[in-house]
């Protein structure tokens, strides 16, 4: 994506494209980078986020709840994909993503708590509980 579509860095990198070079690509534009079925979520976050109507800067500030909805505006994008993001691209360490193997390792190891129990820090907890988890695949035969 960066090559394809990024501006050229002095040291011969090339920089991630900003959201509004993506919003004017189409899914066509993508084919090359083989993103498959994902070409039409990248086009669509780009040209939400190019837009305005989607605001990144009022995730990284807002409140938990607010800022999960506001990613959520765009196409293909749940819960998980937003906790994901949340944690990970706008470090809110709140966020606890939950997938398959999340929900599996909470169910043995901590089957009677939710996300909200571990607190502020609850990505911070998932992150270990994740990995733990799937260093030790044998909890789950």
């Amino acid at each position: 994506m960066c090559e394809s579509f990024g501006d050229a860095l002095p040291d011969g990198q090339f920089a991630f494209p900003n959201a509004r070079k993506m919003a004017q690509l189409s899914v066509d534009d993508l084919a090359p980078l083989r993103a498959g079925f994902r070409a039409r979520y990248l086009c669509d976050a780009a040209k939400k986020v190019a837009g305005g109507e989607v605001n990144l800067d009022f995730c990284r500030t807002a409140g938990y709840d607010d800022a999960r909805a506001e990613l959520m505006k765009i196409t293909g994008v749940g819960v998980k994909v937003a906790d994901c993001t949340l944690l990970f691209g706008m470090h809110r360490v709140e966020a606890f993503p939950i997938d398959v193997w999340m929900k599996r390792a909470m169910e043995k190891l901590f089957p009677e708590m939710k996300a909200d129990d571990f607190g502020e820090y609850a990505g911070i907890a998932q992150q270990y509980i994740f990995h733990y988890s799937r260093m030790h695949p044998e909890l789950f035969d």
